[in-house]
């Protein structure tokens, strides 16, 4: 099925007498092949289209960049009853979403004077290329490259502030599920940029480049779930980069869960 509804959609089970119990399946704004005809095949399909869900901050959070829209999946179990059988079913989108917000914090201020960072790119990587189309995490993942990566200039909404390092960098990210995994190998943020000495960007021989680097912990483990919404808030302390794990906590797509980090000594 194409497109979303809220109208009930009725239609009849050949052969299926009352008291059976079935299987139903809703997709969203995706078709599947010709060929796929069993559960077992559906359940096997592959959803691959995650990176055309990403592009700059400015569109990704203004409309859906993939073409058709967020594909969406949903099943329900229900037993057949002598009439009609109503049988209710939560769709969910396949991707998950990362808001990452990045400031300098006070106490970078005070080491550096009027020194500043302007933050660059934010780059995802070792993401999962592709994900199953029907949910399946309450027993499995599936087995795909961790290949993924994403880069996003950075955004900064500079209505209001008086200097560079008031400055607020946003940006927004889609990724597919992923099972928890080992330090080293979670999905990882790596922020590109410069730091000026006096903090007039306009002159360019006082700037240093810099990186921070952190991990997404996701739910636990690096666990990244399909429809999940995460946001980083990034505090930079100072100009080291370092290693950070990050504490986040799956959230409704609607509801963000929050967490800080601060990187840099």
């Amino acid at each position: 099925m194409n497109g979303s509804t809220t109208t009930p959609i009725k239609f009849v089970l050949p052969g299926v007498s009352a008291e059976t119990t079935c299987d139903f399946y809703v997709i969203i704004n995706r078709t599947v092949a010709d060929n796929i005809t069993t559960k077992t095949g559906l359940l096997a399909e592959l959803e691959s289209d995650v990176a055309s869900y990403n592009s700059t901050y400015a569109n990704v959070t203004t409309k859906a960049m993939r073409t058709g829209g967020f594909v969406m999946t949903g099943t329900a179990n229900a037993k057949i009853v002598s009439g009609t059988t109503a049988v209710a079913i939560t769709v969910k989108r396949v991707v998950a979403k990362v808001e990452i917000q990045t400031t300098m914090t006070d106490s970078f201020r005070s080491k550096y004077g009027n020194g500043c960072v302007e933050l660059k790119k934010i780059t995802l990587s070792k993401g999962a290329e592709k994900s199953y189309l029907i949910d399946q995490t309450t027993s499995k993942y599936a087995t795909v490259s961790s290949s993924f990566t994403s880069a996003q200039d950075a955004y900064c909404d500079k209505t209001g502030a008086s200097k560079t390092n008031a400055y607020k960098y946003n940006n927004l990210f889609y990724i597919n599920e992923k099972a928890a995994a080992a330090a080293g190998s979670r999905i990882k943020v790596v922020l590109d940029a410069v730091y000026d000495a006096d903090g007039n960007l306009s002159t360019t021989t006082d700037q240093l480049a810099v990186t921070y680097e952190t991990e997404l912990t996701g739910t636990t483990g690096g666990k990244i779930v399909r429809n999940g919404s995460y946001k980083i808030n990034a505090k930079l302390d100072g100009l080291t980069g370092q290693d950070v794990t990050l504490a986040v906590t799956i959230a409704n797509w609607d509801a963000l869960s929050t967490q800080d980090v601060n990187l840099g000594q």
